[in-house]
């Protein structure tokens, strides 16, 4: 399983963190381990006690293609969900 992200696409909010703003949003992946299953314990490391977190919106795609077209992206995303990041 890959788990790719989009980072700062929302510009409002990259400034509230005092993040630069880059002309295209970042994308960047997470491991597996990132993603946790319901109904399973969440437990904040013992080492920070700084926490931020946002709500984001999942899309799982189901097949392969590359350079689609914007009109056709639905039919490559079977599940969608709302996470914790």
């Amino acid at each position: 399983m890959k788990i790719f992200c989009i980072g700062r696409n929302y510009v409002d909010h990259a400034k509230e963190l005092n993040n630069p703003v880059p002309s295209e949003p970042l994308v960047f992946m997470k491991p597996p381990t990132a993603l946790l299953l319901s109904n399973r314990p969440f437990y904040y490391p013992d080492f920070t006690q700084d926490h931020h977190y946002e709500g984001e919106n999942v899309l799982r795609v189901c097949k392969k293609g590359r350079s689609e077209q914007p009109e056709y992206a639905h039919r490559y995303i079977d599940a969608e969900a709302f996470c914790i990041d």
